[in-house]
């Protein structure tokens, strides 16, 4: 009888050695070697007011930010095994969203996202890739041995964060604010964050509030003219806007129906050419700033600085074309186009 009990309390014995083992192994954990880091780092973001042009094409990135401050920590991670993971994790409260191929997150306002861009750096440059988070990746220490890993900044490299539009029409408001991003060791520890502090985006454009201009130009005299390319007398005319503040305001002119006569030089053809009431060897010239319009060439008109309105002012002229000139009725349209990007 002493015998089996001895004999159970052996193996029960030697059962709890194992177990202790095991634990051992299970307690191999990361941890911080410098005292100026801690889990709980993190960099906030403040984005300040993004203004978008209403006109600004799908795809541009209206605002970025570039941060390294883990990127360029020496080593500070120390791990007393070997073969973990890192990872660049999602936050909380930005959901995912596709766009052309690529996984963004929401930012709080309609028609744009953020894109994170996560490069890596040394041996870990690229491998994280663009795919969705979490991104993550393997045999990443900077220091080593067989026993233990010592992990650096770029251990997860450089972080950026981009604000794309992704649809023709941007809204107006705050940006969702807290963690968007998070670096890891998985089944470990976090050891950073990126987060977004604070940020609005305000969407500007102009109303038209003349969208069809008729300028009557008077008559001018044959008599006027001295050869190819003189001109009679200056009508002056006006766009007339009504803008938001920060607003690029940009003009395009193009010829009406019947073309133009010279496009470099903004003139237009006239209207009903071969009709026996209308003039022949003249055109109509259009003037921005002194200068001729060239038709079909956007111009950057200029930034508002206030919310109110802008009037843009050109001029109409007559242009001779031809060697000879005469009389009737010298009528021209053109179409102008406002762009705000």
């Amino acid at each position: 009888m002493k015998t089996l009990i001895k004999h159970i309390f052996r193996n029960r014995l030697l059962s709890a050695i194992l177990l202790m083992g095991v634990s051992n192994g299970a307690l191999a954990t990361c941890s911080f070697m410098d005292s100026r880091f801690t889990p709980n780092d993190a960099v906030q973001l403040n984005l300040g007011s993004v203004i978008v042009q209403r006109d600004t094409p799908v795809g541009t990135v209206v605002w970025s930010a570039t941060n390294n401050t883990l990127g360029g920590r020496n080593n500070f991670i120390e791990c007393n095994a070997t073969g973990y993971r890192t990872q660049w994790a999602a936050g909380s409260g930005y959901a995912p969203v596709a766009y052309s191929g690529q996984t963004l997150y929401q930012s709080g306002v309609p028609g744009l996202a953020f894109r994170i861009v996560t490069p890596g750096a040394g041996t870990t440059s690229g491998r994280y890739g663009t795919g969705p988070l979490p991104r993550q990746i393997s045999n990443v220490p900077c220091t080593s041995s067989s026993t233990w890993w010592r992990l650096c900044g770029g251990t997860w490299g450089s972080y950026q964060l981009q604000l794309v539009k992704i649809a023709p029409t941007t809204g107006s408001g705050p940006i969702t604010t807290g963690t968007i991003t998070r670096a890891l060791i998985v089944g470990e520890t976090t050891i950073f964050d990126y987060a977004i502090a604070s940020g609005t985006v305000q969407t500007v454009a102009c109303s038209v509030t003349n969208p069809n201009i008729t300028v009557n130009m008077g008559t001018a005299k044959n008599t006027d003219f001295r050869g190819t390319g003189s001109t009679s007398g200056n009508t002056d005319f006006a766009i007339a806007l009504n803008c938001d503040a920060s607003t690029n305001i940009n003009m395009t002119l193009t010829a009406g129906s019947a073309g133009a006569a010279d496009s470099t030089q903004g003139v237009l053809n006239l209207d009903n050419a071969g009709a026996a009431d209308n003039a022949t060897g003249v055109g109509v010239q259009v003037l921005y700033n002194s200068r001729p319009v060239s038709l079909g060439t956007r111009i950057n008109v200029a930034r508002t600085t206030a919310n109110g309105t802008y009037s843009i002012p050109l001029q109409a002229r007559y242009y001779q074309t031809q060697s000879t000139v005469t009389p009737g009725k010298a009528d021209a349209n053109a179409t102008f186009t406002m762009t705000y990007q």
